[in-house]
């Protein structure tokens, strides 16, 4: 009997030692092998980095005249969060609350994306609540930034939405900086557009490398100076940090690096010769019926371009909102002339006259 009780205490015993070394290796191992990880994972359960995206430098003529700014617009944002959380994570609550800002949306005259007059004084289409979903997926950001659904807002609304914050919940307007092209089509070709960076250009070894950190929501030069000086004219993005508890509400603000503006450009193209060249070319294009020109200005003295035009052309300003399906399509149709495409650099062309002093 004494014998059989001392071996269960013996196997006992192994057991709980087998436990403890078991228990204690597992904690060397969480210490010293993977402390530093376990401490950057619960870090970064703590920890949110915001990325604010810095204004672009602007553009001026040879004269200093403006030819690409920024321009302070109301921004209609909607915080997702904040409307969950009113609404207690009720669909039919929420879709409520979405269904009263496509009601806002329509009578203040705003244009949906896919609105085939996004210009004329009354929308041609009303804003429904799958218009409002549908802006929420495609401009998300992240879950701790107000998502954009909608540009250059009217006053009125801004005044609305703010008089009747328990009905619109987690939505607000915000002044923000977009891209301006104050003079239309004209230059258009020389200055480019802008545009939301896609899946390639985030990979070129140009964009992963910056010293200008992007984010895949950043908006970067597409064609022309903006995209050619690039480099300059991109600012140096901002960051908030932010602490969130356990349920991933914001708890404090830990920093916060302002973003800095971008350079400016000043280039040798003359505002003036630009219009004058821009006004024959299409004059004379027309004329002939023509269905595409180009032409090109140089100071003899220093090879500057002092205008540079290609016929047809588009307006870039139309890029900073971003075209719809039926506005890109019909700016690359066969029969369009193809606008987008510079035909005073990217064209081939016979020598001509000008070959013949060489023969």
């Amino acid at each position: 009997m004494g014998d059989s009780t001392g071996l269960r205490l013996s196997a006992l015993a192994i057991v709980a030692l087998s436990l403890v070394g078991a228990l204690t290796a597992r904690l060397w191992v969480l210490t010293a092998v993977e402390g530093e990880s376990a401490i950057e994972a619960a870090e970064a359960n703590r920890i949110r980095t915001i990325h604010i995206q810095a204004p672009r430098g602007r553009i001026f003529d040879t004269n200093r005249m403006i030819l690409v700014d920024n321009q302070q617009v109301r921004q209609l944002r909607v915080d997702t969060r904040t409307v969950d959380e009113t609404v207690e994570y009720d669909e039919d609550a929420r879709n409520e609350v979405y269904t009263r800002l496509a009601e806002a949306l329509t009578l203040a005259g705003v244009a949906t994306e896919d609105d085939p007059c996004p210009d004329c004084e009354t929308p041609s289409e009303p804003w429904e609540l799958e218009d409002v979903t549908t802006a929420l997926e495609e401009n998300f950001i992240g879950a701790f930034i107000p998502t954009p659904i909608a540009d250059d807002v009217p006053e009125e609304l801004e005044i609305a939405i703010a008089e009747r914050q328990q009905e619109f919940p987690g939505i607000d307007i915000e002044r923000v900086a977009v891209r301006h092209y104050p003079h239309g089509s004209l230059a258009a070709h020389v200055l480019g557009y802008v545009g939301r960076l896609t899946e390639e250009e985030l990979e070129r070894e140009d964009v992963a490398e910056s010293p200008k950190p992007y984010a895949p929501t950043d908006e970067i030069g597409k064609t022309g100076i903006e995209a050619s000086y690039e480099p300059w004219l991109r600012g140096v993005p901002g960051e908030r940090v932010i602490e969130v508890d356990a349920e991933g509400d914001i708890v404090r603000e830990v920093s916060y690096d302002p973003p800095q503006p971008g350079f400016d450009v000043v280039l040798d193209l003359d505002l003036r010769v630009q219009a004058l060249l821009e006004n024959q070319l299409t004059a004379t294009a027309e004329a002939n019926d023509a269905p595409g020109a180009a032409a090109v200005v140089m100071d003899p003295r220093d090879g500057g371009i002092v205008a540079m035009a290609s016929y047809p052309t588009y307006n870039p300003q139309d890029f900073v909102d971003g075209l719809s399906t039926e506005e890109y399509a019909a700016l690359t149709a066969d029969d369009s002339g193809f606008p987008l495409s510079n035909k005073a650099i990217s064209g081939v062309y016979a020598p001509g006259s000008t070959f013949k002093p060489v023969t």
